[in-house]
């Protein structure tokens, strides 16, 4: 089953089960369907993303990856525009859910798992550092310092057991 539409993703929502092409099946009562729940279904179903390109990044993002997601693992997808691509749409993410704190750095190191100090660094350097300067300003503990670089930075987040926000 392909949906397309909204109307038919309107039917598909009253359907017994959730059910999403090449994915699991979701059995869940209907009061306990949330916003995310269904921003996550819009996307992975539908293929469609939430949240529009910003004009300031469209020359540098991959249009045909924006709101996908990253396969660290596929190197077609370690260049600049597909990297700045995804670090903006997982900002705006944030942003928009408005995590803090653990949870952020839950999502982050989730979102980014994989991810090397080398990957950072072919990003565009304004779009690495909104990212580290919006973790910083919500509870996320990054370095900033003279001669320590975003992408290092950044990287050794995913590699802490637990956020020192």
């Amino acid at each position: 089953m392909t949906l397309r539409s909204f109307s038919q993703f309107f039917i598909f929502l009253t359907s017994p089960s959730l059910h999403c092409e090449n994915k699991s099946t979701f059995l869940i009562p209907y009061s306990e369907i949330t916003s995310t729940f269904l921003r996550y279904i819009l996307e992975t179903c539908l293929q469609q993303t939430i949240f529009p390109i910003p004009e300031d990044v469209s020359e540098i993002v991959d249009e045909t990856k924006w709101g996908k997601g990253f396969d660290v693992t596929d190197t077609d997808n370690h260049n600049p525009y597909a990297m700045n691509g995804y670090i903006v749409y997982r900002g705006l993410r944030y942003k928009h859910e408005e995590y803090q704190d653990e949870a952020l750095w839950e999502y982050f190191t989730r979102d980014f798992a994989g991810w090397t100090a080398d990957m950072f660094e072919l990003a565009d350097r304004d779009v690495v550092s909104k990212l580290r300067d919006h973790l910083r300003s919500h509870g996320v503990f990054v370095t900033k310092a003279r001669g320590v670089k975003i992408s290092k930075a950044l990287h050794i987040i995913l590699q802490e057991e637990k956020s020192r926000g």
